[in-house]
Order: C-alpha cells, then structure tokens, then sequence
C-alpha cells in the first residue's frame, strides 16, 4: 500500500512540475511575442516617419520651383516694361 501511495505522490509530483514547465514555456513564448509586435510596431512607426519625411521634401521642391517660376516671370514682365518705358522715350515727339 504505501507503495501505491508514493508512486501516486511521484506521479503527481511529475504531473505538477510538467504543469509548472508548460507555464512557463507559455510566458516565455508571450513574451517573446510581445517582443516581436513591439519590434514590428517601431519599424512600422520608422517606416511613416521617413514617409512624412520625404512627403516633406517633395512638397518643399515643387513649392520652391513654384516660387522660382512666379520670380522669372516677375523678373520678365519688369524688363519688358523697363524696356517699353524705354521705348516710349525714345519715341520721336512732335
């Protein structure tokens, strides 16, 4: 009888810590997880930053050749009135 009973306290002794080895098998692969979506998460927010980033860049390019542009036809239409203004004193008067 006792017999029995320690191989029943040993059965349930390895019951137990197998029980104990698969939680902590479990946290470990929870962590781990957790791990692997905090990863994901920081490559995923670095990712949109250098979208915005280069958005940024692109819009401040076109607006300087926008604002270039807007220049070189202001620079044009003063010389063409600077030289109208020429023109029209070089008129012969009467």
């Amino acid at each position: 009888m006792i017999i029995i009973y320690i191989i029943i306290i040993i059965i349930i002794i390895i019951i137990i810590i197998i029980i104990i080895i698969i939680i902590i098998i479990i946290i470990i692969i929870i962590i781990f997880i957790n791990i692997i979506i905090i990863i994901i998460i920081i490559i995923i927010i670095i990712i949109i930053i250098i979208i915005i980033i280069i958005i940024i860049f692109i819009i401040n390019i076109i607006i300087i050749i926008i604002i270039t542009i807007i220049n070189i036809i202001i620079i044009i239409i003063r010389t063409m009135n600077v030289k109208a203004m020429i023109m029209l004193f070089l008129l012969p008067t009467e």
